[in-house]
């Protein structure tokens, strides 16, 4: 009879837990049917499962229930906010198919809409040589097409937009013009080594004598700077991402009051 019921399948392990069940022919659902099922399964239990697997009862309604929960999460709301076209196959900005595509950063995405109020899907597409250290180029942002006056955000997603909208409610924009703002790279040279923070001093130097202003926090590689100060070579190497900037009210006062070479 043991032999007869091993056989058949008469009792057999959850993929997930291990747990022994009884194999009940009419539970379709407890058993993986698609790749979907697999990627679920992997997504949310971190454990791999195969096509024609079976799951106890119990992990199947935890599935169910994460999967539920995962939906309500990626439920899209839609807010008055320009917004470019959806793509993951091409450039947003230029259409190009180019293999060097990258997916947008969310600091990119950002960028465009506290600067300009528009929308960039999560998912969408851009060529690497239009952004700098996950930033797009102030030139390449001219460019972005507005295809709908609608946009329609992610719960997740929303609440990081916001998140982040809060951490710089205290900067002023004024009409400086401004390096990329990065805390990994040199902003200089885009190099990762030998990277130390640029002085207030450092940065009113620059803006007194270039009227550009750099971003609170930036770093530089050691050896573009003297006595504190930027060299005459790192000044005329640095990159100009944007014609406007953002200062932080802390140092609103010292950056606008510093006298300025015309």
């Amino acid at each position: 009879m043991a032999e007869k019921r091993k056989q058949s399948g008469y009792q057999n392990k959850c993929s997930l837990c291990q747990a022994v069940q009884r194999k009940n022919p009419y539970s379709v659902n407890r058993i993986i049917r698609s790749e979907q099922d697999v990627q679920n399964a992997f997504q949310l239990f971190n454990k791999t499962v195969n096509i024609n697997d079976t799951i106890c009862r119990s992990c199947y309604f935890e599935l169910d229930e994460k999967l539920n929960l995962e939906k309500k999460r990626n439920k899209k709301i839609e807010l008055s906010y320009p917004s470019t076209v959806e793509s993951s196959e091409c450039c947003f900005i230029c259409s190009s198919t180019t293999e060097d595509l990258k997916t947008i950063p969310f600091k990119a995405r950002f960028q465009v809409f506290s600067k300009k109020s528009i929308f960039i899907p999560e998912a969408n597409q851009c060529c690497a040589n239009h952004l700098i250290c996950d930033q797009l180029y102030e030139n390449d942002i001219e460019r972005i097409r507005i295809i709908s006056d609608k946009c329609k955000f992610t719960k997740d997603d929303l609440v990081k937009f916001m998140l982040e909208k809060s951490s710089i409610s205290n900067r002023s924009t004024m009409g400086f013009k401004s390096t990329v703002e990065t805390e990994q790279n040199c902003f200089i040279c885009l190099s990762t080594m030998n990277l130390v923070a640029i002085s207030l001093e450092a940065r009113l130097d620059v803006f007194s004598r270039k009227e550009i202003f750099i971003p609170k926090g930036n770093r530089c590689c050691s050896h573009h700077l003297i006595n504190d100060r930027l060299d005459e070579d790192g000044m005329n190497e640095i990159k100009i991402v944007s014609s406007t900037c953002q200062i932080d009210d802390d140092e609103f006062i010292p950056f606008v009051m510093s006298p300025h070479d015309h």
